[in-house]
């Protein structure tokens, strides 16, 4: 992965920047920020579920399903198995919401919460299984007629849940979980013969984890199956910056990230901490999350610095890379910004202006 770095781009990204800054009153901006991008690029044939394969980079969309009234919860809510892991629920629902956006058109599909899969049935599996720690299951509905079209659905699977605590590779996992998955499509296919869909596996990270748990596969189903078609591999890593195991397997990352923090410690007098996590999707840096944490709650130093730093990220990552960045003090956001991927949207800020 090779970083551009010259001054042309840093004076064109600044220009952009500058064209997104909008203060929007006190309420919160929403958008899928918080690394809930894509892993997946399903193409999309009427409601048929084709094979899944990976993207290089990641869609942030802010497109959002209409859903229908009234609003049902979950089958699966409060069947979480508590076993010391980390379950990172918004990077999983988001994860799903990506994934479906490419085979579901919003303009088209209505979603609700999984009304499948019975608790009973989530429940027994887990007993059964000390991999599964929890299953998630979003619905699709055709908007005309409001008739389920399709499900995604995903099974967070605990590598520490081998027999005598053995902790299991993501190659084991994957086996693991095409064994659950069989059963889950058979619940299914009890309650609809006929709907396509999307099973996707996730590897849950202990609760002492910085980094959250990572896809490990997809799967698809075409309408009428009772099986998966066609397993895909997922190769997701996380990365903390500055931190050592990014120093050993992604050192050039590691040492730009350096350069970019130093730029921003000079800049500014006033002490900023920030912690980074990068996003690796089939060996390709896809995204990072830039936590700054502020000792000032100044509106004016918030936006120099928001603007100063938007320039450096356009000198030192490139404009493939989906950037988050937020602000905070120990108590209270400040502000965020957001630079999607190239071709994906354009850069917006947003300052908070109700503390």
């Amino acid at each position: 992965m090779n970083y551009k770095g010259h001054q042309q781009q840093r004076r064109e990204g600044d220009m952009g920047f500058k064209k997104a800054i909008t203060v929007i009153g006190s309420g919160i901006l929403i958008s899928s920020l918080l690394s809930g991008c894509s892993l997946f690029d399903f193409k999309k044939e009427e409601t048929d579920i084709q094979q899944p394969t990976v993207s290089r980079t990641i869609q942030v969309s802010d497109q959002y399903y209409s859903g229908v009234l009234p609003y049902l919860p979950s089958q699966s809510r409060g069947t979480l198995r508590n076993v010391g892991t980390r379950i990172d629920m918004t990077r999983i629902e988001l994860g799903l919401m990506e994934i479906a956006q490419n085979t579901f058109d919003p303009a088209q599909f209505l979603f609700r919460e999984g009304q499948i899969i019975n608790r009973e049935d989530i429940n027994g599996w887990m007993e059964a299984s000390p991999v599964l720690v929890h299953v998630l299951e979003h619905d699709y509905l055709n908007q005309e007629d409001l008739q389920l079209a399709g499900a995604v659905l995903n099974l967070a699977l605990n590598p520490a849940g081998g027999e005598n605590d053995e902790y299991l590779t993501d190659e084991q996992l994957r086996t693991e979980g095409g064994v659950l998955a069989e059963k889950v499509i058979q619940e299914v296919r009890k309650s609809d013969s006929d709907i396509p869909m999307v099973i996707t596996l996730y590897a849950v990270n202990p609760d002492s984890s910085l980094v959250p748990g990572h896809f490990i596969a997809a799967g698809r189903v075409n309408g009428k199956e009772d099986s998966v078609a066609e397993w895909k591999a997922i190769e997701e890593k996380y990365y903390i910056l500055p931190g050592r195991e990014a120093a050993e397997e992604q050192s050039y990352l590691s040492m730009q990230y350096d350069h970019f923090e130093d730029q921003v410690q000079a800049f500014f007098s006033d002490y900023i901490g920030m912690v980074t996590v990068a996003r690796f999707v089939q060996g390709e840096l896809v995204e990072l999350t830039i936590t700054a944490n502020a000792e000032y709650d100044s509106k004016m130093e918030t936006l120099q610095f928001m603007q100063y730093t938007a320039g450096l990220l356009t000198e030192y990552f490139d404009d493939d890379i989906h950037v988050n960045l937020y602000v905070q003090t120990v108590d209270r956001p400040l502000a965020m910004y957001v630079r999607p991927a190239a071709d994906k949207g354009e850069p917006y800020f947003h300052i908070y202006r109700n503390n």
